[in-house]
């Protein structure tokens, strides 16, 4: 199922404020996001909104993800960026 333009403005503009360069946030910037993020990747994305930098038990908090779940979306998204 393919997750709405808003939502991966949303993430843009998290990973934005963890980074050190902020991209403009453009239809190709949101395209590209949409071909790199699965739909349920976002989650974890979304887990940062608050904080950038959390613990493994804030991020399950944050993220209503398991252990096992949040390490496996960590490890699928370290290999795509």
């Amino acid at each position: 199922m393919f997750e709405s333009t808003d939502k991966y403005k949303k993430a843009a503009r998290i990973i934005n404020s963890i980074g050190p360069a902020e991209l403009p946030i453009t239809d190709t910037l949101v395209d590209l996001l949409k071909h790199i993020l699965k739909g349920n990747e976002l989650n974890l994305i979304f887990a940062f909104k608050r904080k950038h930098s959390q613990t493994l038990e804030q991020l399950k908090q944050n993220s209503k993800l398991s252990e096992e779940e949040i390490l496996k979306k960590i490890d699928i998204l370290a290999k795509k960026f």
